[in-house]
């Protein structure tokens, strides 16, 4: 593992001053502290499967995890704008110690110099290289936002959910071969393969349960987290912060991906959005939308009154003098409004990666029940289809782990979607297992009698075989369920050619 010297050499410089317990986290506000401490780390390393700029690609993890309560200082805001100093290049203008901050930070501009030195100041809960407790907690994985690009924009939501016993580990948004990234499908390829690299870095951690994995992320961050869930079945839940994804974002994205498939999202997948983006998109939400094709997912959708997209980071809780950059001035509910964004998160994955019935009762219950003065939600809920039907992956998976016979039976009692069981018996036909692949076309053929397609892929099933006069009569019920099914026609007619 490489380290940057330079890093260390700045990052020693930073310091703390609070001990635990003994000054409220001024950061935190009414969030309650769970029965846990907060260790936080930080790594450099790189992944030598990709390149940046010459070199391998460079991987910062944020890791935030559970501990015992602890008498050591607590960090404060300044610690964490000296450990993501270099998140922005090694030319970065904050000097560690001192009360200045990185310009590129969302808050620099919206801060006075009484208001820098008032929110470098302020109190946190992490402890640094605290000791993990011996038990081993669910891990989540946070995607970043563009325009917020360093972790530093959410370590009140990380904290708040080590404290409560969950692993929580983040990277910096880095471009493909440039410090800055971009809302395209290249951009948010690359945030996968970071967040799917620190996955794979945190499982090996001996405090982490990989197995109970879920994911979260804001903006850019929701887009990639989505995207990975689709491709990575293995991860049990998913939490999207004001993300573009529930009816896509210029240019395209999420849904330009590869990747993208609402029917792989097959898990519990909670969204928060401003109620601003939502209202207008209503009336399609029920039939256009994610959160209608997501059909094989318990979905949560809540949107919130009077907040902006800022406010679903930690600088909701910071009182600025300023607007942030384009957006509207912060309202009176911005604190409690992230407060409750933060509660939701942590009781979904409660309930999601822990099976806690008293965070089940709090999705479930109206949304008012939860709201604090001020602050008004509207929740939208779902339960996903209770058959969920096999993958081409599953399929393919059950074949060779078990036989044909066990594949058969898995396609058919869900049962699986005509397109799915082609593909696999395809990938088979291909592979140069004919008499199976056979098995799977006549299994399609069976359950979906009225469809042309199926019928035309049956009949290469057996043309492959030699079966001249079986294909030609699955190419003739093609042609009759189809009469325009041209393909079908012409496999017809090259057949009977060699007939004649």
């Amino acid at each position: 593992m490489r380290r940057s010297s330079r890093f260390l050499t700045a990052a020693a410089l930073v310091t703390a001053c609070h001990p635990m317990g003994a000054v409220a986290s001024d950061l935190w506000h009414d969030l309650q502290q769970g029965p846990h401490g907060v260790g936080f780390q930080w790594i450099q390393t790189e992944d030598p499967s990709r390149t940046f700029q010459g070199n391998g690609r460079p991987i910062k993890i944020y890791l935030w995890y559970p501990t015992a309560q602890s008498d050591r200082p607590s960090m404060r805001f300044r610690d964490y704008v000296g450990v993501t100093a270099l998140d922005y290049g090694p030319d970065s203008r904050v000097k560690i110690g001192s009360e200045r901050m990185e310009p590129s930070l969302p808050i620099a501009a919206a801060l006075s110099e009484q208001g820098v030195a008032r929110v470098m100041d302020m109190t946190l809960r992490a402890v640094r290289e605290a000791t993990p407790t011996d038990q081993k907690s669910p891990l989540i994985v946070f995607g970043q936002g563009i325009d917020f690009e360093s972790p530093v924009t959410h370590v009140v939501l990380c904290e708040y959910l080590a404290s409560h016993g969950f692993v929580v580990a983040t990277n910096p948004l880095l471009g493909v071969h440039s410090r800055l990234s971009g809302v395209d499908v290249l951009g948010i390829e690359a945030q996968v393969r970071d967040l799917e690299f620190t996955w794979g870095w945190a499982r090996q951690r001996p405090f982490v349960d990989g197995a109970r994995t879920g994911l979260a992320g804001f903006d850019l961050g929701g887009m990639s987290t989505l995207l990975m869930q689709m491709r990575n079945p293995q991860v049990k839940a998913l939490a999207t912060l004001d993300s573009g994804i529930l009816f896509g974002a210029s240019p395209g994205v999420p849904h330009a991906s590869p990747d993208y498939d609402p029917s792989r999202l097959r898990v519990p997948w909670l969204h928060m959005i401003s109620a601003s983006y939502i209202r207008r998109d209503l009336p399609d939400l029920d039939t256009r939308s994610l959160f209608a094709k997501a059909k094989y997912s318990d979905s949560y959708l809540v949107w919130i009154d009077d907040v902006e997209h800022p406010n679903f980071t930690g600088y909701s809780m910071m009182d600025l003098d300023r607007p942030l950059r384009h957006w509207r001035p912060f309202s009176k509910n911005a604190k409690p409004a992230y407060e409750t964004v933060c509660r939701y998160v942590r009781n979904f994955f409660d309930a999601h990666l822990k099976s806690d019935p008293s965070a089940r009762t709090f999705l479930e219950k109206d949304p008012k029940d939860h709201a604090p003065p001020g602050v008004t939600l509207y929740l939208k809920k779902k339960k996903g289809a209770s058959s969920v039907p096999p993958t081409v992956d599953d399929l393919l998976n059950t074949f060779f782990e078990n036989g044909l016979q066990a594949a058969l039976i898995h396609a058919k009692s869900h049962p699986a979607d005509e397109g799915i069981i082609n593909l696999a018996a395809y990938k088979l036909l291909r592979w140069g297992d004919l008499a199976s692949a056979l098995e799977l076309f006549k299994l399609n053929a069976s359950l979906y009698p009225e469809s042309s397609n199926v019928h035309d892929s049956l009949g290469d099933g057996h043309a492959e075989r030699g079966e001249i006069d079986a294909a030609m009569q699955a190419y003739k019920k093609a042609v009759v369920l189809d009469p325009k099914a041209q393909h079908s026609k012409r496999k017809l007619d090259r057949l009977e050619g060699r007939l004649r």
